[in-house]
């Protein structure tokens, strides 16, 4: 049974989690880079999951969990400083 790769679905973003994680794995403390992870994550993809369907129109230009997100792209530091505007809004 083919898995539903599709840009949004289920399968898609846990493999894309699992694939940006791979990313924080690589660069845990500076990141990637601000808005680098679309133009990162293909070397990403394709390694951990090969998928021929894979291409500029089918891949997503963000992850859909920022957290991740963030992290992948600005590192432990930067994933604290996103957090920290939350713990400082209620003030």
């Amino acid at each position: 049974m083919p898995h539903d790769t599709s840009k949004g679905s289920t399968q898609w973003r846990v493999v894309a989690w699992m694939n940006s994680l791979c990313m924080v794995r690589d660069r845990p403390l500076l990141g990637c880079g601000a808005n680098n992870w679309q133009l990162q994550y293909p070397l990403y993809h394709r390694a951990w999951a090969p998928d021929p369907s894979f291409d500029t129109r089918t891949q997503a230009t963000t992850l859909h969990n920022d957290y991740i997100q963030y992290w992948a792209e600005f590192g432990i530091l930067g994933l604290i400083g996103f957090l920290g505007l939350f713990a400082t809004a209620g003030r």
